[in-house]
């Protein structure tokens, strides 16, 4: 599910994402970063999220 919202926001993407509860996370395979936020006390279920900003637009992609 993607969320777009327009510039500015109260604070960066990564604050944004961090202020909402979720931690950074690094593939160590793809070596992407993502912000994920469990459900529970084990690694999974967990939901991730990525952003992506232009100039006017910050998108984020949620993913379970």
């Amino acid at each position: 599910m993607d969320i777009n919202l327009k510039k500015p926001l109260p604070d960066n993407p990564r604050n944004v994402l961090r202020r909402a509860g979720y931690s950074e996370h690094t593939d160590p395979r793809s070596q992407k970063t993502s912000y994920a936020i469990r459900l529970g006390s084990g690694r999974y279920p967990r939901f991730h999220c990525y952003y992506k900003e232009t100039d006017t637009n910050v998108s984020f992609s949620l993913h379970i």
